[in-house]
């Protein structure tokens, strides 16, 4: 069993959401320093779950990060060198949030006094603990200049951060100005969420320090990562949750709304008036990979036989019932598995059958000489029941990429639909296998059912030099977070060749910087979710060339292929370099799943993968 160096590590958790986490920064084995951080909510919060938030918009969020120099060194003056902590926001799409949609960015770094060596502790966190009562904030903090490392916020496509550095006169970090050996940041952010849904909120840290007189050198480094979800809801338009019970039932009037369940929501209650013999239609649509259900109550509280019902995984509901009274009825829409958003209607008239259809996957990078797959599915809306006829078209057209749904290209495809549920067709496009031949292309899929008529889109670009696959696999799926060699997180998704990851060399218990050199999106018609005794579960596809570090129970460890491992097993974290439980693996065969292939200048070592790690495949 590979050894465990000392750190310890924290977590509390209040309804307003705090959470501390502290590492050592470690010397030759000597531990001379130590650095925390914790991310806090201003704002209460309607309730927590675990690490789960839910609340409504625009929350102002304060993420601290502390470091301090415990033990000096023989012969030598450590300082703090460099604090940043970076923030990064993305949707249960894992699209991330834009920055125009943060606001009030604020930053106070402490000591502020360059002649104080003492972090004012107390006066830096009064702001945390007791923003509700405090009538200003933290102050602003300038923003950074392009290329250049000092103190301020900055912000990419993916994230945003604050940054405090000992700098020199030109903007860059290195020149020691004053010795510090206590430092303190904190970073303030609000956040205004597009629309409602459960948002994931990433922090990287990254604290070094610094030996030497004059240039400041570095001595050692540590950085870590933590999230949590921010779950904004805003049911019925009201700007929070829906009540979940009779008496907090959320008003609404007859029209159509959506909503969110989410973990611990699993019930959304409504209140609407009707009058009696009145016909009341109603439907609901949920996400297409969830079960919810609805039932309907009379103002007395009693459930009304007949209405209602719980459809099924994926499948609508449409119905109508007649009140038997006039008062205020009540609605419960309740989650049985799955989750996200769905949408409802209440109406005095029949709502008109419809159906939608949507494509998988919205991109694919493909290789001349290869097929591509796609799926189109159709979905029931309102009771809708009648065959739906499918054809599809490429542009800008070109001979040698085609498509067909397994008759000859161009020809349609009709589909039985019923009611209240969904048909799937698969979609085939093949390019021929012509090394020049690239280009960007779309595939229209258009659905018709007599006047009704829906389209749906995927990208696909074809490109012999572009690094698209052929048949491949060993690989992570997207939202998949990868450590880079600052210690910071960033979905695969959006890594680039040229960039430098983190590695962990088993055999020695040190970090190694590489280089990606190659980076490729795949298809697979498989995947396992490998969930563990902590952190976000590993997805890959069931491919033997996929191997992680895996210790057995009886202590001894291994590379092993993910088609070998077992629930009993773990895994090494390298974040907290410590062994995991693997818990339960679960299986999926067939769809189309988009994966990524991550190949660098060292083979023969790993890179880190939800904090574990997953070997390169060669």
């Amino acid at each position: 069993m590979f050894p465990r160096p000392p750190f310890d590590q924290s977590v509390l958790l209040t309804i307003q959401f705090r959470q501390s986490l502290r590492r050592n920064l470690i010397d030759n084995s000597n531990i001379v320093g130590k650095a925390t951080s914790e991310t806090k909510l201003s704002q209460d919060a309607s309730y927590q779950n675990g690490m789960d938030i839910y609340g409504g918009n625009n929350p102002i969020i304060y993420t601290s990060l502390m470091a301090t120099v415990s033990q000096q060194p023989a012969l030598s003056n450590l300082d703090v060198k460099t604090e940043q902590t970076r923030i990064s926001v993305q949707d249960s799409s894992g699209s991330f949030l834009d920055f125009s949609r943060v606001g009030d960015i604020g930053m106070l770094d402490s000591p502020h006094d360059s002649s104080s060596q003492t972090v004012d502790w107390l006066n830096l966190l009064v702001d945390l603990y007791n923003f509700l009562a405090v009538t200003n904030g933290l102050p602003a903090s300038p923003n950074l200049p392009n290329g250049l490392t000092a103190t301020g916020w900055g912000s990419d496509s993916t994230s945003f951060w604050a940054k405090w550095c000992t700098a020199d006169l030109f903007g860059g970090c290195g020149v020691l100005v004053t010795y510090t050996t206590d430092k303190a940041i904190s970073f303030r952010y609000q956040l205004n969420f597009p629309k409602p849904d459960v948002y994931t909120i990433s922090i990287s840290t990254y604290v070094e320090l610094g030996v030497g007189i004059g240039l400041l050198t570095s001595c050692c480094t540590v950085g870590w990562s933590y999230s949590f979800k921010y779950v904004y809801e805003s049911d019925a338009n009201s700007g929070n949750d829906a009540g979940n019970s009779f008496s907090t039932a959320t008003g609404i009037s007859l029209g159509g709304y959506s909503g969110l369940l989410y973990g611990a929501d699993t019930v959304d209650m409504y209140k609407f008036d009707a009058t009696q013999g009145q016909t009341i239609y109603y439907n609901l649509i949920p996400p297409p990979s969830a079960d919810f259900g609805v039932a309907f109550y009379d103002p007395s509280w009693n459930l009304i036989s007949g209405a209602g019902g719980d459809p099924g995984t994926g499948h609508t509901l449409y119905g109508w019932f007649t009140p038997s009274s006039t008062g205020s009825y009540y609605e419960k829409i309740y989650l049985t598995s799955g989750t996200g958003t769905y949408s409802f209607a209440l109406s005095p008239s029949p709502i008109p059958p419809n159906f939608s259809i949507f494509t998988s996957p919205s991109y694919y990078c493909l290789t001349p000489g290869y097929q591509a797959r796609f799926s189109a599915t159709v979905k029931s809306i309102n009771g809708f029941s009648s065959p739906v006829t499918l054809s599809e078209t490429i542009s800008p057209s070109n001979p040698e990429v085609w498509g067909s749904f397994g008759n000859p290209p161009g020809n349609p495809v009709t589909l039985s639909v019923p009611a209240g549920g969904s048909t799937i067709a698969g979609f085939y496009a093949q390019a021929a296998g012509d090394i020049y031949l690239h280009g960007d292309f779309t595939i229209m899929i258009t659905a018709t059912s007599g006047l009704l008529r829906h389209v749906a889109s995927s990208a696909l670009q074809v490109d012999y030099f572009a690094g698209c696959p052929g048949p491949s696999g060993g690989s992570v799926a997207s939202g998949t977070l990868i450590t880079l060699a600052d210690y910071s997180q960033i979905p695969v998704q959006n890594l680039k060749v040229g960039d430098q990851l983190l590695s962990y060399d088993m055999t020695s218990g040190q970090y190694v910087n590489i280089t990606l050199t190659r980076f490729v999106t795949v298809q697979t018609d498989n995947l396992m979710i490998i969930h563990t005794a902590k952190g976000k579960p590993l997805i890959t596809d069931q491919n033997p060339a996929q191997k992680l570090e895996v210790m057995f129970p009886n202590g001894t460890w291994t590379e092993l292929s993910v088609t070998e491992l077992k629930v009993g097993d773990y895994l090494f974290d390298a974040s907290a370099q410590a062994w995991v439980l693997v818990t339960r693996i679960d299986y999926l065969n067939g769809g189309v799943h988009t994966m990524y292939d991550i190949y660098t200048n060292a083979p023969t070592l790993n890179y880190i993968a939800n904090n574990y790690l997953d070997y390169i495949k060669v």
